[in-house]
């Protein structure tokens, strides 16, 4: 497979969907956290609005990644860029795929958390809060550590797409 010089617009769109969406759960949280301190007192799940909005945007989590996941195994990546030393190449390709572990990982234990009301699920659950939100300061970092390096235009992939493919620029041609 050819290596794209930016993203899939599908890609663009469920990236900043999902961010969206994290930005969502982060926001209801606390409904959940309170929701589920209620279940093992009682032994019952109290589903209110906010706690529901919580387990639908970790659903929508789980389905995003998942798409994701399979637009990148079928459009690919854009390369590194060239000015990229090789540590850096090796950290952000490493952010990524611990980006893809940890938002596969934190609706299945939340649902797991949920089902079982057991404490170990929700503990597992949090911490995944906190490397999510270590994972993002480092994303975020390097996104502005590209924009402001004038050799490198890395951070601009994820605001445009690729081109449409044509006939002349169809996988496999050179551009």
């Amino acid at each position: 497979m050819s290596r794209p010089g930016h993203y899939h617009r599908h890609q663009l769109i469920l990236h900043w969907m999902t961010v969206l969406v994290v930005i969502m759960q982060y926001l209801f949280n606390g409904a959940m956290q309170r929701a589920y301190a209620t279940g093992l007192e009682t032994g019952v799940f109290p589903l209110d609005g906010s706690a529901l909005m919580h387990a639908v945007g970790g659903s929508l989590i789980l389905v995003f990644m998942l798409w994701r996941l399979t637009l990148r195994f079928t459009h690919g990546t854009p390369p590194p860029p060239d000015s990229e030393p090789g540590w850096m190449q090796v950290v952000s390709r490493g952010t990524h795929w611990a980006f893809y572990a940890v938002l596969l990982a934190m609706p299945l234990t939340g649902m797991t958390a949920v089902l079982t009301l057991e404490p170990v699920w929700g503990t597992a659950h949090e911490w995944l809060r906190i490397a999510l939100l270590v994972l993002i300061v480092m994303h975020v970092s390097g996104a502005l550590l590209h924009a402001f390096r004038k050799d490198s235009d890395a951070h601009r992939r994820m605001l445009r797409a690729d081109p449409p493919q044509t006939p002349a620029t169809g996988p496999g041609t050179r551009r």
